[in-house]
């Protein structure tokens, strides 16, 4: 039995997969490196190629052998419509996520006519029912990152995610996000 328990974490990840990373390097304590690849595989470490960061000599996207305890498979999408005071999130900032609070939020949000009739001009009156009318939400989401740099930081509502726990080799919503 404890073979294929053995047997199961080193096939956790498989070759083509993609995975945040937890970083401990200064400036980036506390946050998930978005997003990487996994290249290889061995018995307690992946090699990730990562998509948002570059070697030292710019050249090309950086490559790195991090232990399994670093890594944790993407996240799946949870849609939410809005989010509100004090609810956890993760913010994406300087390359990667971090989790923090919203503490405030001061909302703009207003309806915008758009014209044209796919990406062309209308301008006819028999246009005018073809026409898109749309909310643009250009609010901002302070939020609060108390375990990395303690600042608070304006973000928009594309920026944030709700936060989920890598737990047990499941993900677990934020209690403040049920």
């Amino acid at each position: 039995m404890e073979n294929s328990s053995k047997d199961q974490s080193k096939n956790r990840y498989r070759i083509g997969d993609s995975v945040e990373v937890h970083s401990e390097e200064e400036g980036f304590v506390g946050s998930y490196c978005w997003v990487a690849k996994v290249v290889d595989v061995t018995k307690n470490h992946v090699i990730v190629i990562y998509k948002t960061l570059l070697n030292d000599d710019e050249s090309g996207w950086l490559r790195e052998r991090v232990h399994f305890s670093e890594v944790r498979p993407r996240p799946p999408q949870l849609w939410s419509s809005g989010f509100h005071q004090w609810d956890e999130v993760d913010a994406y900032d300087n390359e990667g996520w971090w989790v923090g609070r919203i503490c405030s939020i001061t909302e703009s949000k207003y309806y915008a006519c758009f014209n044209g009739i796919n990406g062309k001009d209308s301008s006819s009156d028999d246009d005018y029912q073809k026409r898109r009318l749309a909310m643009v939400d250009e609010s901002k989401y302070y939020v609060y990152f108390p375990s990395s740099s303690g600042d608070v930081i304006p973000n928009s509502f594309s920026q944030l995610r709700l936060h989920q726990d890598w737990k047990n080799h499941k993900w677990i919503p934020s209690t403040s996000c049920l």
